[in-house]
């Protein structure tokens, strides 16, 4: 699976610089962005999303991720997958460079190797604030930060809430 993750990061980068010959339109309200983060083969996850655009300033998106082992992350060897979604304000617009905000709620589920706990159910919100580069051709970096406060559930742990800063960084691609 990292040779994979790893081809297909090689891939986008090689393939990035073709992009930014291209000229594509920008214009319109009703844009799709599609991201990924390139740093997760680093920690074994694989991240990215989908932004539906809804006016020049607003999208909804959805987020999506898996980790095939979690030893990097938590010490202790498993997989985790999350999904959720996020709604995004693009001060100048969707379709230019422009300072972005968003709020997100994803759930999170840990599945480690051991026998004797059930999955970790992880629930999450978060807002960030950050800037997004948008070229052209569509190519687009985001690079954000904020707060999020997550709460882990399993019938055999305590509850648990933390607040922690968190951060983001995408490729994407709007079309």
């Amino acid at each position: 699976m990292k040779k994979f993750l790893g081809i297909c990061l090689v891939t986008l980068l090689t393939s990035a610089s073709s992009l930014f010959a291209l000229d594509l339109q920008t214009e319109g309200t009703n844009r799709i962005n599609f991201r990924i983060n390139p740093l997760g083969p680093v920690a074994d996850t694989a991240s990215g999303g989908l932004d539906l655009g809804l006016t020049e300033n607003l999208s909804l998106g959805v987020d999506a991720g898996y980790s095939y082992d979690t030893s990097k992350i938590l010490g202790v060897s498993g997989k985790a997958y999350s999904g959720g979604l996020r709604l995004s304000y693009y001060v100048d617009s969707m379709n230019d460079d422009s300072f972005i905000s968003s709020v997100g709620l994803n759930k999170t589920t840990v599945e480690l190797d051991l026998d004797e706990q059930d999955a970790i159910e992880v629930y999450t919100g978060d807002l960030k604030a950050g800037y997004r580069w948008l070229w052209d051709s569509g190519f687009n970096v985001q690079l954000s930060g904020g707060f999020a406060q997550a709460k882990l559930s399993n019938p055999d742990l305590p509850q648990v809430h933390v607040i922690a800063p968190v951060a983001e960084f995408n490729f994407g691609i709007q079309v």
